[in-house]
């Protein structure tokens, strides 16, 4: 439950119904009304023989993937049941490689009262826990989304950016050719002097031993113009070109707190999806143009993670 929310983890549930079980208006859960799939939720588990809930974080989601995450749900609630079972029924086409043998049904919330007792254990206890999760990340809406792309949550993630609890991985937050985070906003022009300079810069960096890794990263409504290695420390660079004689002046009068926070919420999709460390920091490097050489300035943690 839970795979096409752009926020909270992916639910799964196993449940062990004794053989001829018939619980009385159970169906597919997504077209129960909540009363009715929180009273059947009570009654499954009170009768069941077994049954067990596997959540698998946003986190991992961004990992692994939503697909490997679902299958590793499947599996872990599985095998969290005790007894364990003797075959196991699978809702869907693809089977999650579990220890069981399995059988892969269809459409199985219709077909089997065990698939549709565990449809709706997991979609209340997701539904739980995204709750409790607005609480701790208001604005989202995620008491009456559940994680889905509401108009609301569309709005809060322009406004605002994302959370620690959105899938950093999932379009439109990963999307690096929008700033706009895919809603239709347009990507502001980037200055005619931004590729030289970048270029110039990442030669600087490689002459310091720097190795570079992107370039112009974008994802979570900000852009990284250098994502660089010096040593085992990941290195967010962000690049201030100029062509103008005297316009030179410190990095920080030309990087604002808003360009900052955008920075760092980049920074942070970066090490969640890409990097396996998370040991990094900032710095800025200044390009002058406006003679011959260039003339390159670098600021090594030019500021800190919390934006001071």
């Amino acid at each position: 439950v839970g795979r096409g929310c752009l926020a909270g983890p992916v639910v799964a549930a196993a449940v062990i119904l004794a053989p001829g079980t018939r619980l009385k208006g159970v169906d597919d859960s997504k077209v129960l009304d909540p009363p009715e799939r929180q009273a059947l939720r009570r009654q499954i588990e009170a009768d069941a023989i077994a049954w067990h809930v596997a959540v698998v974080s946003a986190a991992r989601i961004d990992r692994i993937n939503i697909l490997e995450a679902s299958m590793e749900a499947m599996r872990v609630a599985l095998d969290g049941l005790q007894p364990a079972p003797q075959h196991v029924l699978v809702d869907g086409n693809r089977s999650p490689g579990s220890s069981f043998s399995e059988t892969l049904l269809v459409d199985g919330d219709a077909r089997s009262m065990s698939i549709a007792a565990a449809s709706i254990v997991a979609k209340e206890h997701r539904d739980e826990l995204m709750v409790a999760l607005d609480a701790l990340h208001p604005g989202y809406g995620f008491a009456s989304n559940k994680g889905y792309a509401s108009p609301v949550h569309r709005d809060a993630l322009l406004n605002h950016g994302p959370c620690a609890e959105h899938r950093y991985s999932f379009s439109p937050l990963v999307e690096r050719d929008q700033l706009q985070l895919g809603f239709g906003g347009v990507s502001p022009k980037i200055p005619e002097t931004g590729p030289t300079g970048e270029s110039a810069a990442a030669a600087y960096l490689e002459t310091l031993g720097y190795a570079i890794e992107d370039r112009r990263y974008r994802a979570a409504g900000g852009e990284i113009d250098l994502v660089a290695r010096d040593g085992r420390c990941w290195v967010f660079v962000e690049v201030k070109s100029t062509a103008v004689a005297g316009e030179r002046n410190h990095p920080e009068a030309r990087l604002s707190s808003a360009q900052r926070q955008r920075l760092m919420r980049a920074a942070k999709h970066f090490l969640r999806v890409r990097a396996s460390d998370t040991e990094c920091r900032f710095d800025v490097v200044a390009v002058d143009m406006s003679s011959t050489p260039v003339h390159i300035e670098h600021w090594t943690d030019a500021f800190t993670a919390d934006g001071r």
